[in-house]
C-alpha cells in the first residue's frame, strides 16, 4: 500500500471514530419496526454508528466468558462493512473488513486465551452481514417481523433487531442481539457458541462514506 493510500485510509478511520463524540441525541423509539419489504428491511444504502458491545462466549462444557468493548462500524449496501473495536484507552482490539462475502481481519491485538479470536471474528462478520442484509444473500437467510422487532435467521445464527429509532432518513435499530448456536469448531473436536449484545448510538443513514474505509 502506498503512503498516500495508507494516509487516506487512516483519515477515513479517524472520521469514523469521531462519530462517537458528536452524534445526535437519541431519537424517540418507534412503536413498530419497519415493514420487511422485498425480503429486506429499510431502504438505506449506507449506515454508520458507534456500538457498545458485550460478547459472551461458551465452550462445549457450557463455561462462558464475557467481554465488553466499544466499536465503530460503517456499512455500505449491497455488500461491504468495516468494523473497528476499541478497548481501554482507545486501543484497537481488532479491525475487520467484509467485502462481497469475504471477511479479512486487518489488525488484531493479542488477548489472553485469544487463540480462537480470528475464527470468532470471521463468524461475527457473517452475523453482521446477516443483520444488515448484505450481499451475497445465502439461500437460507430469512427475515420476519416479531412485534416491534426484525428477526433475521440464517443457518446457526439468529439476529434480533429492536428498539428502532427514526434517524431522520429512516428507521434504524438501537439494539441488536446475535445468537450463534453451538457448532463444531475446526477439527470437530469441540463445540462453541456465543451471544453478542449491541447498543447502537449516533446512527446515521445515507451519509457519504469515504471509499478508503473499505480498502485493505
Amino acid at each position: 500500500m502506498s503512503g498516500g493510500r495508507r494516509a487516506r485510509r487512516a483519515a477515513a478511520l479517524l472520521g469514523l471514530l469521531a462519530l462517537g463524540g458528536c452524534g445526535p441525541r437519541p431519537a424517540p423509539r418507534l412503536d413498530v419496526a419497519p415493514v420487511v419489504a422485498g425480503g429486506t428491511w429499510g431502504s438505506w444504502r449506507t449506515l454508520r454508528a458507534e456500538h457498545r458491545v458485550t460478547v459472551t462466549t461458551r465452550d462445549a462444557r457450557g463455561q462462558g466468558e464475557r467481554r465488553a468493548l466499544r466499536g465503530v462500524i460503517a456499512v455500505e449496501r449491497p455488500g461491504r462493512l468495516r468494523l473497528r473495536a476499541l478497548g481501554p484507552g482507545g486501543i484497537t482490539l481488532f479491525d475487520l473488513l467484509y467485502t462481497g462475502g469475504e471477511a479479512v481481519v486487518l489488525r488484531t491485538t493479542p488477548l489472553p486465551g485469544g487463540e480462537a479470536l480470528p475464527r470468532l471474528l470471521q463468524s461475527i462478520a457473517g452475523d453482521l452481514a446477516a443483520a444488515y442484509d448484505l450481499a451475497p444473500r445465502p439461500a437460507d437467510r430469512r427475515l420476519r417481523l416479531d412485534g416491534a422487532a426484525v428477526v433475521v435467521e440464517e443457518g446457526a445464527r439468529t439476529v434480533r433487531l429492536g428498539a428502532f429509532q427514526e434517524s431522520g432518513r429512516g428507521p434504524a435499530p438501537a439494539r441488536m442481539t446475535i445468537t450463534h448456536q453451538d457448532a463444531p469448531a475446526p477439527g470437530g473436536t469441540a463445540a462453541t457458541g456465543y451471544t453478542v449484545d449491541i447498543e447502537a448510538e449516533g446512527t446515521a443513514l445515507d451519509e457519504p462514506l469515504d471509499p478508503a474505509l473499505f480498502e485493505r
